[in-house]
């Protein structure tokens, strides 16, 4: 059995999560990196053999979308436990959330919340 690794980097989705009324308001883009492990014999090549690296972009959309948040930590860790749930097959994920130019005080150019669970 070989252990395959897949990296999925920058997704870029647009939300209205933060702390700040103006982030609730206004929005903003965030980047999302999902990286996950699974393990399968060699197959075909065939989608339908692996893990469908659309399908975890849209679960993990499914979830950005699905509600408001004002912690990036609860956002990665939905995330990580829904693609974990639907994705039978992906046995570790790592999710990172990323925003842009944050308001933390001092300029700065992102902040990323990172997330990892096992099955």
């Amino acid at each position: 059995m070989s252990l395959f690794k897949v990296k999925l980097k920058q997704v870029k989705l647009f939300g209205h999560h933060g702390v700040l009324e103006e982030e609730k308001e206004n929005g903003q883009d965030f980047f999302i990196d999902v990286n996950y492990s699974f393990g399968r014999e060699q197959e075909e090549d065939d989608i339908s053999k692996t893990v469908d690296y659309s399908k975890v972009v849209s679960v993990a959309r499914e979830v950005f979308e699905s509600k408001r948040y004002d912690l990036l930590e609860n956002l990665a860790q939905d995330i990580v436990r829904a693609i974990l749930n639907k994705e039978s097959a992906i046995e570790k994920v790592r999710v990172s959330v990323w925003k842009k130019s944050p308001k933390v005080g001092a300029q700065t150019e992102a902040v990323c919340v990172s997330v990892k669970e096992n099955k």
